[in-house]
């Protein structure tokens, strides 16, 4: 039976394998919501998606579904993203994000990741980054002078 259930953020959704779901974006969605919203926007069941995975049954995709569930495992998480026809980063943070020349860090980290940070850590990050470069500068100065 398919019954309604108010989430801790107040979004009321269907319970159950329906395929209602409007795939809409909505702030503050966490894995779990992403791999559902997909797995319905494709009209995949359950069981579809955990086949697709290589999985045998569909209670590892009910988990996965369940906001106190679990999430896929690392090794697992690149078949999920294929089946649903997303990038992983996009599953895990909700985010696509490419190689931007305007994100100096994608080599490293992705701005997805970053932005996930709390303000503190991100902050921390930030002054890490910045005495870097002003310890290159102080030690690079002539070779700046000869640039600029």
């Amino acid at each position: 039976m398919i019954g309604l259930y108010t989430r801790k953020s107040g979004v009321t959704r269907n319970s159950g394998d329906d395929t209602s779901f409007s795939g809409t974006y909505i702030p503050g969605m966490d894995i779990h919501d992403r791999i559902k919203q997909k797995r319905l926007e494709k009209g995949m069941s359950m069981q579809e998606l955990a086949t697709a995975c290589g999985l045998k049954g569909y209670q590892a995709v009910q988990q996965w579904e369940k906001s106190d569930g679990t999430a896929p495992t690392r090794t697992r998480m690149p078949r999920v993203a294929e089946a649903l026809g997303v990038s992983q980063e996009w599953l895990q943070f909700g985010v696509e994000t490419t190689d931007d020349p305007i994100w100096p860090l994608s080599k490293w980290v992705s701005r997805a990741r970053f932005d996930a940070l709390p303000p503190d850590e991100k902050a921390r990050a930030g002054r890490l980054v910045l005495d870097t470069v002003e310890t290159w500068e102080k030690q690079n100065r002539s070779e700046l002078k000869k640039v600029g």
